[in-house]
């Protein structure tokens, strides 16, 4: 993936004369902290490194915090000060302006495009009308991201619509009606794409900086390609450090990424002892918390854990915690799964479908009984079970407006039943007033008497639901023009499927094992190193199936193709090895099945060793497991 920008795409600034790109190429023989710490502090004193004056573009927010203690821990080892650098990810020169809708906004002008839009007139999109009739805001969110996609190379539906030779050209120019629409809809404000778009064009830096480094970045997007090339037109320094073999630059394109020709077909230094099959999830979960539980003091010094595939993080902290082993996940816990959101979740679905089932399901969350006021919880279970059984309402309205012959009888049943009266009548307000009244109002008599502290780990999830619901909610206020004409509950379920793509963070204990996904590994210095989920899919990664863009089409565009992550992979694959060479070891599991059964395949990149060696890998590979960790044999489930 090169350079494809023209020359009349940059702006020159002819007070400042364009600057070349300056590439420092070091090799991988000691981790990629250790030198990059040498090399920030080779031109400093001593006891002082000002490195204020810097920007450091690292692959992920985690590498850039592992960087910045580095530094510290070697100027703390001088009894030195250290002025610490920027530290950001690549998309920091990219940032949309202050101007540009929020993500909240372009999700809500998608939907009502698609809502507004004549079908009909789209065959090529909708060949068959969809049935459903929550079918929009799915719709909107593949949109908003093929839109994100295509921004990485300065595109957008209208490009590609125009291209020479474009494939399923009709749909494109479908595709681009209904973009040019959305932008109608957006009025005044500038979608969130097209503002990358042209903050890449005009890139601006805090005026302290003075010098630009991407350290150590295998996939650059061509956006941000686009905007440093800019800066240099501007003349501002950039300089570009790569890792590899020694007197390897040549496998690298100009602006760092690993050439598919040099990297998709080298073997790979892996011996069958660092290969470790298990069963599924769960088998090489265990195995990674017996590994680690060798070590005693000082463990996240001496190991370190990599998570390829995201579905073993669930079983693996698990296995952490039972073991007593503590873990810091720089992801964070997804807010979808805090209390709070669940709560706001199951308040949503009641707004919107005001059946008995939903209305029960939100009464038998913690948060309702407070708002349900001084009831006893038990009794209000009890009612509810009750009018399940014995009645069968369909809907809210159905039970709440039950009646009870014997006026003297005050059982449970009629307890949950002005429970649902009372519900009926909330709903029947947030459903009428705009969100900041009817809303807020449930959930200060819902919340009223719980505290939230913050710094307590357990509250952390839920003030962060808090903190985004607020910051939400504000949006829909001042961006939205017809905010109070929207129905509750589709304001409301919008904003939570933002909210639950979020994640909270806690506080890293000095003891605890980061959990780090692949892209981060690279910056992990511990000799150690056990990696999970080395199965084809996950390594390398792969994009299959994309109903809009097919890997053909992909290549075309200069987007990122399976064979240029495949390259990406493969050189991380060998840092973490050639790295660790002179004194460490890593260790790789895999697994032979999912947990429901479906069967894995190991990854290609454990079968790049010489010819001569290839059938006793594959025979290590597929070789029989321990008895205990056999998958159970077949049988028909109706005996």
């Amino acid at each position: 993936m090169g350079n494809t920008w023209r020359v009349d795409q940059i702006n020159i600034n002819l007070l400042n004369p364009p600057v070349e790109l300056q590439r420092t190429y070091f090799s991988w023989d000691q981790p990629l902290l250790t030198t990059c710490v040498e090399w920030l502090l080779a031109d400093t004193a001593k006891d002082v490194a000002d490195l204020r004056g810097h920007l450091l573009l690292l692959p992920t927010r985690q590498a850039g915090r592992r960087l910045r203690e580095a530094l510290a821990w070697e100027m703390h080892r001088r009894q030195g000060a250290l002025f610490p650098p920027m530290t950001a990810t690549p998309w920091h020169l990219v940032q949309p302006d202050e101007d540009a809708a929020p993500e909240l906004v372009c999700l809500w002008h998608w939907e009502r495009t698609l809502a507004k839009a004549d079908l009909a007139k789209l065959k090529t999109l909708f060949p068959n009308p969809p049935t459903s009739a929550s079918w929009h805001r799915p719709m909107a969110r593949q949109l908003h991201e093929l839109r994100g996609t295509l921004a990485e190379m300065d595109l957008d539906f209208s490009a590609v619509s125009e291209m020479d030779e474009c494939p399923e050209a009709a749909r494109w120019r479908d595709l681009k009606k209904l973009e040019s629409s959305y932008r109608d809809s957006l009025g005044e404000q500038t979608d969130l794409h097209d503002a990358k778009r042209s903050a890449a064009r005009q890139p601006e830096l805090p005026p302290e900086i003075k010098h630009v480094t991407v350290i150590g970045v295998p996939d650059l997007p061509v956006i941000v390609q686009q905007a440093l090339e800019q800066l240099m037109a501007n003349g501002q320094p950039v300089e570009l450090i790569l890792f590899g073999p020694q007197d390897g630059e040549n496998r690298f394109d100009h602006w760092g990424r690993p050439l598919p020709e040099y990297w998709n077909d080298t073997a790979i230094p892996l011996t069958e002892e660092q290969l470790i099959t298990r069963i599924d999830e769960s088998g090489q979960a265990a195995e990674t918390s017996r590994r680690l539980a060798v070590y005693r003091d000082h463990r996240a010094d001496h190991v370190a854990v990599g998570v390829i595939d995201p579905a073993i993080t669930p079983p693996l902290e698990r296995e952490l915690a039972d073991a007593a082993i503590q873990f810091f996940n720089p992801d964070g816990m997804p807010l979808r799964k805090a209390p709070l959101f669940v709560f706001l979740q199951s308040l949503q679905a009641t707004l919107a479908e005001p059946t008995f089932a939903n209305a029960e399901a939100l009464l038998r969350l913690p948060d309702a009984w407070r708002w349900a006021g001084d009831r006893s919880a038990t009794i209000l279970q009890m009612g509810l079970d009750e009018l399940r059984e014995k009645h069968l309402p369909d809907t809210l309205a159905d039970a709440a407006n039950f009646y009870f012959a014997d006026k003297d009888y005050r059982g449970a049943r009629v307890e949950a039943r002005d429970v649902l009266k009372e519900l009926e009548t909330a709903l029947a307000r947030i459903d009428s007033t705009p969100l900041n009244e009817g809303l807020t109002d449930f959930l200060k008599a819902a919340f009223d008497g719980r505290q939230f502290r913050e710094g307590r780990e357990e509250d952390a999830p839920d003030l962060e639901v808090a903190w985004q619901f607020m910051a939400r909610l504000a949006e829909w206020e001042t961006t939205i023009a017809d905010s109070t004409s929207i129905p509750a509950p589709e304001a409301l379920g919008l904003m939570l499927e933002i909210i639950g793509r979020e994640s909270a963070h806690s506080e890293r204990q000095p003891e605890a094992i980061d959990i780090q996904g692949w892209l981060e590994l690279a910056w992990e210095n511990a000799p150690h190193l056990i990696l999970v989920g080395a199965n084809e899919e996950h390594l390398p990664e792969s994009v299959h199936g994309d109903v809009f863009l097919p890997e053909t089409l992909r290549k075309q565009l200069g987007l990122r193709s399976n064979e240029e992550r495949l390259a990406r992979d493969a050189w991380l694959l060998e840092l973490l090895l050639h790295t660790r060479q002179a004194g460490g070891h890593v260790d790789i599991l895999l697994g032979r099945q999912r947990a429901n059964g479906d069967p894995l395949k190991p990854s290609r990149l454990l079968f790049r060793c010489a010819d001569e060696a290839l059938p006793d890998r594959v025979q290590h590979l597929f070789a029989e497991l321990p008895l205990a960790e056999q998958p159970p044999a077949w049988s028909a489930p109706w005996k």
